[in-house]
């Protein structure tokens, strides 16, 4: 089936409008309710939702005809210019669901107290007043350290490497467990500037 480059488009702009609705959504209802275990589930079903989306749209190919005939390919290609995940030296199954998700070590309400304490808006934020969330991923790894940061949704203007900037020099968290072992467990969490 081909279709056209403005259908796809259309069509991808709405999902992602609806799955930001919906992350804002479950992300102020569960932080009031301190639910931030649930909220971490949830929101890595939503990100894997929208990561499946990418791929297909990086599967299909529109056709376009020119004035000569000749067909040209337009393939729709994750952003390049985007960090890539820093890659670790751990190994071994990520999971998103376990028996008890990870933590920091001594609760979320003082990891946010010091990811408060501890950030520093850039002078582009300042300046624009940018506020909002950025959703970053990350892994947490059996012997408690945080590797394959990344910003899933950001702000830009400075905010996105200041949320990685925090992640990366943040305490160690108390990893995840399933089965009552440690595993490599993959969470997305908000930091609000």
């Amino acid at each position: 089936m081909i279709l056209n480059e403005q259908v796809i488009t259309k069509r991808k702009l709405e999902f992602v409008r609806r799955t930001t609705q919906e992350i804002d959504s479950l992300t102020d209802s569960y932080i009031s309710a301190n639910l931030e275990d649930s909220l971490n589930v949830q929101l890595n079903s939503l990100f894997l939702k929208i990561d499946s989306l990418d791929s297909m749209i990086n599967d299909l190919s529109v056709s376009k005809i020119n004035s000569s005939l000749e067909t040209n390919v337009f393939v729709f290609a994750r952003d390049s210019t985007k960090k890539k995940p820093s890659h670790s030296i751990h190994t071994g199954k990520v999971y998103t669901m376990v028996d008890k998700q990870p933590s920091p070590p001594k609760g979320w309400s003082q990891y946010y107290d010091w990811i408060k304490r501890n950030m520093v808006y850039s002078e582009a934020a300042l300046k624009q007043n940018i506020e909002g969330r950025v959703f970053v991923q990350f892994v947490v790894e059996p012997d408690s350290t945080l590797t394959n940061i990344e910003v899933v949704r950001g702000l830009g203007f400075g905010c996105d490497e200041e949320a990685v900037r925090l992640i990366e020099r943040s305490p160690h968290f108390i990893p995840g467990t399933l089965k009552g072992r440690p595993v490599r467990v993959r969470i997305v969490i908000p930091i609000n500037f």
